[in-house]
């Protein structure tokens, strides 16, 4: 709950009864950036996290010397709110995903969808003791690609979960939603993938000083 606040997000219902009660009312109102120290030099994504961050710095390096105050309230008004098309924002979307539970929405759409697969679901279903498991959809990200491409990637937790305070997040992509997913491991370990906002203030200042000196 510490990191949740301290990345800025909110819990409205005061005495949640399951988890997704408690997910299901987290709102954040900012969106947040994967720190480039957390992203593998293996993945296909691009290093730099923060779009258009190379402009930004040419344009506003100087008040790194003169104006510190001023600096800090660019970098917040420019990367705390949200912006349209995939610049690799994570956003909160807080939302109930039911594809296997019969007569709702999102079971009508996943027997119409090419890519859902029961299958994938198999090992997932193991580690929840759940033939049926629900979920919630707690982030949505688009990010450029190496090869020219955009990804959408979605972070859902399990309702059953066994773990409470500390829910497994699994990811899966707009190109095969459902039919792969991945374990991005202990919800507390994401969480701290994400930076807050004076995480966010230290990387761009370093970054301007690391190119004046």
């Amino acid at each position: 709950m510490k990191r949740i606040e301290a990345l800025g997000g909110e819990v409205s219902n005061s005495n949640p009864t399951s988890l997704e009660d408690f997910f299901l009312s987290l709102k954040f109102n900012n969106p947040l950036y994967q720190n480039p120290e957390y992203i593998p030099t293996t993945t296909n994504r691009f290093k730099e996290p923060l779009f258009d961050l190379d402009s930004f710095i040419k344009e506003n390096k100087s008040l790194l010397k003169t104006n510190v105050t001023e600096l800090d309230k660019k970098i917040i008004d420019k990367y705390t709110s949200y912006q349209k098309g995939c610049i690799g924002q994570y956003k909160c979307d807080a939302t109930l995903y039911t594809p296997l539970k019969y007569g709702t929405e999102d079971y009508k759409t996943t027997l119409d969808s090419y890519s859902f697969n029961k299958e994938c679901l198999k090992e997932l279903m193991l580690e929840v003791q759940n033939s049926k498991p629900e979920f919630v959809e707690l982030f949505y990200t688009c990010q450029f690609l190496r090869n020219g491409r955009f990804e959408a990637v979605y972070y859902y937790i399990c309702t059953s979960d066994k773990n409470h305070e500390n829910p497994t997040v699994y990811t899966t992509n707009e190109d095969c939603y459902f039919c792969e997913i991945e374990n991005e491991g202990p919800l507390n370990i994401f969480l701290n993938t994400l930076m807050t906002k004076e995480e966010l203030l230290k990387i761009i200042k370093n970054r301007m000083e690391n190119l004046l000196n």
